[in-house]
């Protein structure tokens, strides 16, 4: 028999909704995943098939390949751990469906036991599904509340069991339930910082020049001595710029989820991301890359500051690399021959001493 549900991978910082598909037929037991799957998909065979017979269901001891489509994409992570074993249960007839849910999207990491773990990367696969219009989707129960802000139908599930008795619940009810998940999500409020740009005193032209620079979103570099207070005022100058809207913030947000640093980012909730890398960082570590394509620095300082202390220790190649991105506020990588486009629209702020004695 043949089933097929809904998931997502994260690719860079967006996230791509992708179909799981299972065909299960007579012959010898035998477990396959295709369409570009990394290893730590292919690994998800043993997590499915324990989960499965842990959580009271049989696997079936037939032929199983799963496909993950479009197949000229590569997939990584253990995102795909929950639509995979719920597409097994379909084509093998174990799951009883009343509703539409197999029109939703299912994410999530499976334990051994089959209980639901959140993944990285949760807020741009969301993102996506709400692009493309999509009908909800299923995520683990652990899962912040963050998720709520991105306006589409979610439902919360701890276990594997717990995610195929949904099927058994008609369109209405599951609308209900979706519902009060939406109004459990209240208003984040901000993180005001501990910093204070009123907290400088003296340095009168210093401080006109940040304002200046925070009113027109200029980019500032400070020239002095050491102790004269540039590293101080860097700091905080990200409170004298506004605060980010909730279109802008989901935007920063989804970044970090991207990476795995959404709990990094809850210390500036509000706020516009503030990133100051040490000057032994890399050309890959300021403008992202690697085999599976992650941010840098610069697109962790979207729509924020990047301070870059004692600007002239950094390297040529770094200090190049960040040229094409200040001029069009975005970083184009080729990786696996499929472009990805980074975000990179930030203030650069820098500040480094006359000479190197001081």
């Amino acid at each position: 028999m043949f089933a097929s549900v809904k998931s997502a991978v994260v690719y860079g910082v967006e996230g791509k909704c992708i179909e799981v598909e299972a065909d299960i037929t007579n012959g010898l037991p035998h477990f396959d995943i295709s369409g570009l799957a990394a290893s730590s998909v292919r690994e998800a065979r043993e997590r499915v098939k324990a989960a499965i017979k842990n959580s009271g269901f049989t696997f079936p001891l037939q032929r199983i390949t799963v496909n993950l489509a479009p197949a000229d994409m590569r997939k990584a992570g253990s995102m795909l751990d929950c639509a995979i074993a719920v597409a097994i249960l379909l084509a093998s007839g174990q799951i009883e469906v009343r509703n539409r849910l197999a029109d939703w999207l299912f994410v999530g990491e499976l334990s051994l036991e089959g209980r639901l773990r959140s993944v990285p990367g949760l807020l741009p696969m969301l993102l996506d599904a709400r692009k493309q219009n999509g009908s909800g989707a299923v995520v683990p129960l652990e899962t912040g509340e963050e998720v709520g802000r991105v306006r589409l139908p979610l439902l919360r599930a701890a276990t594997l069991r717990e995610c195929v008795d949904l099927f058994a619940c008609p369109d209405e009810e599951l609308a209900q339930i979706s519902k009060l998940d939406s109004l459990r999500v209240g208003q984040m409020e901000s993180q005001i910082s501990h910093l204070c740009f009123s907290e400088v005193r003296g340095q009168r032209h210093v401080k006109r020049a940040m304002e200046v620079a925070a009113a027109g979103r200029h980019h500032l570099c400070m020239v002095g001595p050491p102790g004269t207070g540039k590293t101080m005022m860097a700091y905080r100058f990200p409170t004298i710029l506004p605060l980010l809207d909730e279109e802008e913030e989901l935007e920063v947000d989804a970044i970090y989820s991207a990476c795995g640093l959404l709990e990094e980012r809850f210390k500036q909730r509000g706020q516009p991301p503030f990133r100051a890398p040490h000057t032994s960082i890399t050309p890959a570590g300021i403008a992202g890359g690697g085999t599976w394509p992650k941010p840098g620095e610069m697109s962790l300082a979207h729509l924020g500051v990047l301070f870059l202390d004692e600007w002239a220790e950094f390297s040529r190649p770094v200090l190049e690399s960040m040229r094409q991105p200040l001029e069009d506020g975005k970083i184009v990588l080729i990786r696996s021959g499929r472009k990805l486009t980074l975000p990179s629209r930030f203030l650069l702020l820098s500040a480094f001493n006359p000479c190197p004695c001081g």
